[in-house]
């Protein structure tokens, strides 16, 4: 790229009015509808790609459908094309994930999990702390593997937590909802679970969720067992939690 990059700026001259032969070529009013995308000089850097273009493949015009700005520096560019190019969420010969990358690799026990998966493999970094970060984590789960499959079946049992905080935030969640998470956390907090407890705040401490993060967890589930009386049945649908949605 850095090559063809060179051959173009020495072969091409910058437009002398950018704005005018962006306008013209795009056939559109303004730059401003661009925004921050062809701003701090990047319109200059575009004109010339165009202009490129234009005398490569003899265009008088061009349609552009989308134009976006990638301001995080340490991600890789990865357009819808090439990702489809290379089935990583969509095979070619047929409408499925799974014989693509994504379908090969994930293996997530929860559905935050698999679609934290998928943003990473969208916009791959280039960030070495951060890969790096990932490694010593894969490391301590692998030299801790009793510790991570009783962290899988915990999570795997656990609700979509960011399903529900959307539905609790529109107030779309029905009484239920919240009796299932009041259901999950007590199971959680179970005596025979006391070692793998301590395990988990040792972990989370080390990641910065200290005690604070623990407190504010705890108060969650008191309030989730302020909400419902003692003979709530998870049956009972249509019971009307008011203090709950208040």
């Amino acid at each position: 790229l850095r090559t063809q990059c060179q051959t173009v700026v020495s072969v091409f001259d910058v437009p002398g009015n950018v704005a005018e032969f962006l306008e013209e070529i795009l056939e559109i009013s303004s730059l401003e509808i661009f925004g921050a995308s062809l701003a701090g000089g990047r319109e200059n850097a575009f004109a010339l790609l165009l202009r490129y273009v234009v005398h490569l493949h003899n265009f008088s015009k061009i349609l552009l459908q989308d134009l976006r700005l990638a301001e995080d520096a340490s991600a890789v560019y990865f357009d819808e094309i090439s990702q489809k190019n290379l089935e990583v969420f969509e095979a070619q010969y047929e409408n499925s994930q799974k014989f693509t990358l994504l379908g090969i690799l994930d293996r997530t026990a929860t559905a935050s999990g698999s679609r934290l998966l998928r943003a990473w493999l969208a916009e791959p970094t280039r960030n070495l702390e951060i890969l790096r970060d990932r490694q010593k984590l894969i490391s301590h789960f692998l030299e801790n593997l009793e510790f991570a499959k009783k962290l899988e079946k915990f999570l795997g049992a656990a609700p979509d937590f960011l399903r529900v905080s959307s539905l609790i935030l529109y107030r779309n969640a029905r009484p239920v909802l919240f009796f299932k998470l009041l259901n999950f956390f007590e199971k959680f907090f179970a005596v025979e679970n006391h070692d793998f407890l301590a395990n988990l705040w040792a972990f989370l401490a080390e990641r910065g969720c200290g005690e604070e993060f623990r407190e504010k967890f705890k108060k969650f589930v008191e309030i989730l067992e302020s909400v419902f009386p003692e003979d709530f049945a998870l049956d009972a649908q249509e019971f009307v939690v008011q203090r709950g949605f208040r």
